[in-house]
This record gives structure tokens, sequence and C-alpha cells, in this order.
């Protein structure tokens, strides 16, 4: 087995990766990019001898453009969305969709459609792109838009379809880096998931700490700005101790005096709390926690949760960590990408060198209650479940097989590859 060899992606690569992909429309080479690598799932990871090269797009970060008239703003794909985010945080702008985990790229929250706590109101990832760029299977530089029918493949595409390169996302007012956070406990898996579907908070979460069962919601809005603090504000209020030592940004210190006069005794279930803190609760290494995440409809998700939850007791397998649950908003129309109406669920487990029939069997059950595996998480589901879980997986399949590409008689199938698109056939 002969290991791939890495390139670096830049503009300037660019043009060699092309010319390796034109010259080779005859025997085509086999390519992986590869940002963050913060994915558990292996969407990002390759056989020794399946890929040809390893394209590293870590470099490509810069900020294009930004217009602080229109909250637009244009990215190289290798840029995290921490770095995004520091780079907006005295602007008023922000992001629209903040996933759970910072380190993530702007490359890869294109690929895995990715979402946040507030996803009812904003949607996923896609849901705030303007246009995007990618290299594809023809070695051309394609760029497209929202409502181009590429734009639903390559969003949510996994990397399967191109090497993205920029990305234009329209961006949300952001008058605080704050946001006002009610925590309160549950005492049953009902009562938790009701509050979640009728809370009219823009952020919210539920956890729940497996082996006890305690449960707890968090929600709440974005702050507005410090000095427009009310005194009704101020006594409901109380301001979490991280934020006395925290003054980094122009942004931030104007507001010390305004929430420093709201810390009081009073409400200890509200707080006013960094955004960043709430909307990134975790950091995870793909290498030691496997992420069984997946989505049940609304209709039937206590029961179907229980049944799931008894399933995980009886194989004897104790997750670590609490579990998660979101609430998922309307679907869009990219091919895979994951939200649909309902609860979404993560459930961690310490990692396994060897595959448990627990995750194959724990993937059917949420398949015989209309949910769906996240991708971008996932590592032992079955193509037949993946394809009765998303329906749209089938016109996914026809753009990756697409074979009418310039002068290169071959398709996204023949030369952008994965571990993923090997176990899924896609």
């Amino acid at each position: 087995m002969v290991p791939p060899s890495f390139l670096g992606y830049s503009p300037p690569a660019s043009k060699k990766i092309q010319s390796l992909i034109l010259e080779s429309c005859d025997n085509p080479l086999r390519l992986l990019a590869i940002g963050a690598r913060t994915s558990p799932g292996d969407c990002n990871r390759h056989t020794p001898d399946s890929i040809d090269f390893l394209v590293g797009v870590e470099n490509l970060n810069k900020v294009v453009f930004f217009d602080k008239n229109s909250g637009e703003i244009c990215i190289e794909s290798g840029a995290t969305i921490k770095e995004v985010s520091s780079f907006l945080s005295s602007s008023g702008w922000g992001l629209k969709v903040l996933p759970s985990s910072n380190s993530i790229s702007i490359g890869g929250a294109v690929s895995a459609d990715v979402f946040g706590f507030n996803h009812p109101s904003q949607g996923s990832f896609s849901d705030s792109i303007r246009a995007l760029s990618f290299l594809g299977a023809d070695g051309l530089m394609k760029e497209i838009q929202k409502g181009d029918p590429l734009f639903l493949s390559v969003c949510g595409g996994y990397g399967l379809m191109g090497i993205i390169q920029y990305v234009t996302l329209s961006l949300r007012r952001t008058p605080s880096p704050f946001i006002c956070v009610d925590t309160f406990r549950l005492s049953s898996l009902r009562e938790m998931l009701k509050v979640l579907e009728t809370s009219s908070f823009e952020f919210k979460k539920g956890t729940i700490d497996f082996n006890s069962l305690s449960m707890s919601v968090s929600h709440g809005d974005l702050c507005t700005h410090g000095t427009s603090l009310s005194l009704s504000d101020k006594l409901l209020l109380k301001i979490d101790t991280k934020i006395k030592s925290f003054s980094s940004s122009k942004a931030t210190s104007s507001l010390m005096p305004a929430l420093k006069d709201a810390y009081t005794d009073l409400s200890p279930n509200k707080r006013i709390i960094l955004f960043s803190s709430f909307a990134h609760p975790q950091e995870y290494s793909s290498s030691n926690l496997i992420h069984f995440h997946f989505s049940l409809p609304f209709s039937g998700a206590e029961e179907n949760l229980s049944l799931i939850f008894d399933t995980i007791k009886a194989s004897g397998k104790s997750p670590i960590r609490d579990v998660d649950i979101r609430v998922l908003g309307k679907e869009n129309s990219c091919f895979l990408s994951f939200p649909s109406p309902g609860f979404s669920v993560n459930i961690r487990f310490p990692y396994e060198k060897h595959k448990s029939p627990l995750f194959s069997k724990l993937s059917s059950l949420v398949t015989s209650f209309s949910g769906r595996v996240y991708l971008a998480k996932d590592l032992y589901s079955s193509e037949e479940d993946i394809v009765l879980q998303y329906p749209k997986c089938s016109n996914f399949q026809i753009f990756r097989s697409f074979r009418e590409w310039g002068d290169c008689d071959v398709g996204p199938k023949n030369v952008f590859a994965s571990s993923f698109s090997s176990r899924l056939n896609l």
C-alpha cells in the first residue's frame, strides 16, 4: 500500500491540482480535501490505498471581503469558525449559525451543513450562504449560488463534489457578545421535550445525565447593548463570574459597567454569559469519542428516545458526558443535509477500535422511527439505512455520477472519495 501524497491548497497551488486532474482523465486521481479534521465520523478519513492525494486547505484562511453595511462576508474555506468570529467580534455582525465546536473550518461547515442551537430560526449553515466557489472533478473552478442545482449537492456533500475555495455568507446583527440564559431542572423526559418544543427563545438546548437521568433545559436570547438594560433586567439577571475577567474587545468593554451593575444575588436560574461559551460547549477530537448523533420526529419522540436509551443500557455500554438535545426546524433542500423537524440527540461513547454491533442496531432503530443519523459524525450506519433515512440520497448519487464535466469525461465519483463514500457507496 502506498500512502497518499499531501498537497497544501492555495490559489497558486490550485493550478497544480487542476493540472493533475486534467492530465489524468484516462485514469483519474483520487482526492480528499481536509480542513480542521474535527469530525468524529469517517467523512474525512481514508484507507491508505484509496486516495492518491490529501489536499489540505488549512492555510486557505483569509477574509476576502467584508461589507459592514450589508453584513456580507467572503471567506476562504480553511478559516475556522473561531477565526471568523474573532474577526467579526467588534463589528456588530456575527455568523447566523454556530456549531457546537468553533474549531470547524468554513469548508467543513459547508460540507456537513452544520447547525446550531437556533436551527428553527436560522436554519443550517447553507441557509446563510450567498455563493461559493469550488474546484470540480474536471479541474475547473465553478462559482455557484443558492438555487443552482449543484448547490444542493455541494452543501452537505461532505467534500465529495469538489474542493471548496471561497464562501460568501450573509451575517446577522449581534448587538452584544452576551446571551441571557435561563437554566432549570426538569423531572421527566416528557416535560423536557415539551419545554424545548414550545419555548419561544431563539437558543435552546437540553441535557440529560444518562446514568442518573437528571435533566435540564437552558434557553435564552442575545442581550441588547448593555446601556439599554432596564431596571427590571438588572433585577432579574445574574452575571456569570467568568465575565468579571473578560474585557478584551471594545464591544465588551463598553458593556462592562452596565453588566457589572446588573450583577445581583436575585434569580439564581438566570444569568448573563458570553455567547461563545453557550454556542460552543464542546471541543472534541475525532479519535477519542464515538458520537451517535441522530434526529427523531416530534411525534413519538419520548417513547422512541426511551427505547434507544433502553437498548444502550441492555448492551452494557455507558455513554460519557451528558446527552445533548436540540430542536430542529424546517428541512432545507440540500440532498444530504441532516436537520428535519424534530429533536437532534447526540450520545457520546468512548472510542472503540473494533466495530460494535450496538451502533448498527441503533441506526436501524432510528430508521424505523423515521429519523436519521448525522452523517458528519457517523461511523457504522449501513448503506440500506442511509438510503431510507435520506430520501434525496439518490439525487446526490446522480450528481456524483454526472460525467459531462468540460473536456474530461469523469464525474466527482471518479475523483473525490473518502472512507465515508466507500462505506455508503456514495
